[in-house]
């Protein structure tokens, strides 16, 4: 029987961005070199689970981050996980219509320019 694979979310940040650098996927990270500002994630069937779980919780460990959008390829939804005020992290979904605020650089998109062209 093979040995036993560490879940995502039990790796350290570093771990994880780590073993980022060798996936066939490259992740473009807004912010400073080690600790990004904004995530954003294009989910398919085929990894949502894993961006919804393991990465949100991974993420959400690193201070800097502000955001983390989970970007539906399949229908207008974005999934906006946000660090608030005290540091908590809330969630809000924009389905359909809508602006997603962006941190950084300070702005906003709405759910037409992110998809716009598909």
């Amino acid at each position: 029987m093979a040995g036993r694979v560490k879940p995502h979310d039990s790796l350290t940040v570093d771990e994880y961005l780590k073993l980022e650098e060798s996936a066939t996927v490259r992740h473009e990270y807004v912010g400073v070199e080690n600790e990004p500002c904004l995530v954003v994630e294009v989910v398919s069937s085929s990894t949502e689970t894993t961006d919804r779980r393991e990465k949100l919780a991974t993420y959400k460990r690193m201070t800097g981050l502000e955001a983390y959008l989970i970007v539906s390829q399949d229908r207008q939804w974005v999934e906006r996980h946000f660090r608030a005020e005290g540091g908590t992290w809330s969630r809000a979904d924009l389905v359909d219509e809508g602006r997603v605020p962006i941190p950084c650089p300070e702005t906003e998109l709405s759910l037409e320019q992110i998809y716009e062209g598909l």
